[in-house]
């Protein structure tokens, strides 16, 4: 394997091509392969195929066997070890079959190689084998081959076999063209609407066009997407609602040349609208201004971005000021990022405020906390929250102090707006005392707590976790009061004021002054006469529950726990029951002395035994239906 005797070898046989070769080859990096070269032009075919399968060249080898007409050999190599370049093969197999005529046996390997559909066609036709096409054609049954075939018929003049081909191709273009030459533009019409070709449609348009029929040449165009055909038509003819529909959904380039059709027929509107469409916003803009075409401005207003022109959106701003437009103004000056100058314009104008106007007034992230950047953000956001509230915007307002911090402030528009669902939600995402008292203040204040538990439970939570334990007294104390006006239930007003005791003993010692004594007098108040309700319904110790009952009656502001009223009614009662009509007239006359209506505490029945059997008359106070309605506006009939 000394490729360097090689070569002197060859020099001294004068072996002027068998050099050529070997210098050739010296690129290859087999030295195998090297030397196969010299083995070939030495007439040792088999020392060289030996080698080229040593160093592993099968796509020499390939090469070597097609040279000598090895083709069964050859395949089964490439078949075995070069796959990558087997189509290649096949293709070259192919191209010697046709070469020596064996069309059948070319036709094989075109398949193979994934070039039949373009090769074989070409080689039939050009070697005037149509019967052997046609054959070939209808046994593979592949559309594209219909299609060629039925070109071929075309040109010949078959159109009728052509169109049979073109059908099962399903090329509806072709069939659309072949209808319009035989001027049945029904067929043709009706081809491109069913098919929705549009290469279908733009033959029956361009036909159409032919013909004069200008408004369904239109059509076709428009549905075969060539959009400027249909344009140039419509300006033709002045159909100028066609020409604006159509541009709008056109190309850019076509939109501007339509912009300046309608600029040029002074149809200003449509022409500053295409312009704005074709990207050319600031001539779209000089067109509506010239022209006042504020509410197109106004749409124009909401695409500019202060980075497009800042001085036209000024001047466009300006000029809506000068003519009385403020909201368009407002939009202008927002995307121009002028904030202040916005702001001003809808206090002094009082212009309707939105959600997406006001949501428009974003401050820029970066201010420093404390800075002047950051208190001229906090103020321009304020002064829209307060424009937003005053214009009944409460969930927007809300929103807007809530994005300051003014989480306060916030919760007053929720209050204002009064929905409770939101109010609660949120108080529980602010987690701030102040938002949480203000959020149990207005729940307390819809007595939707007297008939709802979980609402009463919010509001103790929202109390406790603000720390507000007076504020919580409060409220129990509250309740209490309300089980006794409404409901005459003493013992749950008992419990709710050992609530309120247990509250304020939590609370700050500057708030427990004399307000804990105040809360215990009364607790006092009411747990005795609890006491005493108990000691007459079981029917004990009488003497000891009048001793209780006059005590109340005796003890000072007895008014602001009990109701003395009640009180007073217990013992009348308790002497109607034993018949002790003298005591109860008497007691009776102190409650008439302290002025306070017999009927709401005692019953008919009573008054009148009690008045008949001492043959004293009644007082006019005590009879008639006046009481009963009393009584039944202040007891609830289904408590």
């Amino acid at each position: 394997k000394r490729l360097d005797v090689a070569q002197i070898c060859m020099g001294n046989m004068r072996f002027v091509r068998g050099a050529k070769a070997l210098r050739e080859a010296s690129g290859e990096k087999e030295v195998e392969a090297k030397i196969a070269t010299v083995a070939i032009h030495l007439n040792r075919t088999d020392l060289a195929k030996k080698l080229y399968e040593e160093c592993g060249r099968y796509d020499l080898l390939i090469k070597l066997m097609e040279a000598n007409g090895e083709w069964e050999e050859a395949i089964k190599v490439a078949e075995e070890h070069d796959k990558i370049h087997l189509n290649t093969f096949y293709y070259r197999i192919a191209k010697s079959f046709e070469c020596a005529n064996d069309f059948e046996s070319a036709i094989k390997y075109y398949e193979l190689s994934g070039d039949g559909m373009a090769e074989i066609p070409r080689m039939l036709w050009s070697n005037e084998r149509l019967s052997r096409l046609e054959k070939y054609v209808h046994d593979k049954n592949d559309p594209q081959l219909f299609k060629w075939w039925a070109q071929y018929l075309e040109s010949k003049g078959s159109i009728d076999e052509a169109k049979k081909f073109y059908t099962i191709a399903k090329d509806n273009a072709s069939l659309a063209r072949i209808a319009c030459i035989k001027d049945d533009l029904a067929e043709a019409s009706k081809i491109a609407l069913d098919s929705n070709d549009p290469y279908a449609a733009f033959h029956v348009a361009r036909k159409y066009e032919a013909s004069g029929n200008i408004q369904e040449a239109i059509k076709y165009y428009t549905k075969s997407q060539r959009l400027h055909h249909a344009i140039r038509l419509a300006k033709t003819r002045g159909m100028d609602t066609e020409v604006f529909n159509l541009s709008l959904v056109s190309p850019k380039t076509i939109v501007l040349q339509s912009a300046s059709y309608f600029e040029d027929k002074k149809q200003f509107e449509r022409a500053a609208t295409l312009y704005a469409r074709g990207g050319n916003t600031r001539k779209a803009l000089k067109i509506a201004e010239t022209n006042k075409l504020f509410k197109l401005m106004k749409t124009l207003s909401e695409s500019l971005q202060e980075t497009e022109d800042p001085e036209m959106l000024a001047r466009n701003a300006q000029f809506m000021v000068d003519n009385g437009r403020y909201e368009e103004a407002v939009h202008l000056l927002l995307n121009a990022k002028n904030y202040e100058e916005a702001v001003e314009l809808c206090e002094r104008n009082n212009v309707p405020m939105s959600e997406d106007l006001a949501n428009k007034v974003i401050t820029e992230a970066g201010a420093g906390v404390g800075s002047e950047e950051a208190k001229r953000q906090i103020n321009i956001v304020t002064r829209i929250a307060r424009l937003c509230k005053q214009q009944g915007l409460f969930n927007v307002a809300c929103q807007k102090y809530t994005q300051i911090g003014k989480k306060a402030k916030a919760m007053k528009c929720l209050i204002k707006q009064g929905n409770l669902q939101a109010i609660v939600g949120y108080a529980n995402t602010a987690r701030e005392p102040q938002v949480y008292i203000l959020a149990a203040n207005y729940l307390q204040n819809t007595n939707l707590h007297n008939n709802d538990i979980k609402v009463m439970s919010t509001i103790v939570a929202f109390y406790k976790k603000a720390k507000a334990y007076e504020n919580l007294a409060t409220f129990y104390e509250n309740q209490a009061q309300n089980e006794i006006d409404e409901y005459r239930e003493y013992k749950k007003a008992l419990g709710a004021m050992t609530e309120a005791i247990r509250a304020i003993q939590r609370a700050p010692n500057a708030a427990k002054t004399g307000r804990q004594k105040q809360l215990e007098y009364r607790m006092k108040l009411i747990a005795d006469f609890v006491k005493a309700q108990q000691l007459g319904a079981k029917g004990g110790n009488f003497e000891e529950m009048l001793k209780i009952l006059n005590s109340i009656m005796d003890s000072p502001d007895a008014e602001s726990a009990v109701r003395v009223g009640d009180v007073i009614a217990q013992i009348v009662e308790y002497y109607y029951r034993i018949k002790d009509y003298k005591n109860a007239y008497e007691y009776i006359q102190k409650m008439i002395s302290r002025g306070i209506r017999i009927n709401p505490y005692l019953d008919q029945q009573i008054t009148d035994t009690i008045y008949t059997s001492l043959g004293v008359a009644q007082p006019s106070d005590t009879a008639g239906q006046e009481g009963a309605e009393e009584i039944r506006e202040e007891i609830d009939p289904s408590y």
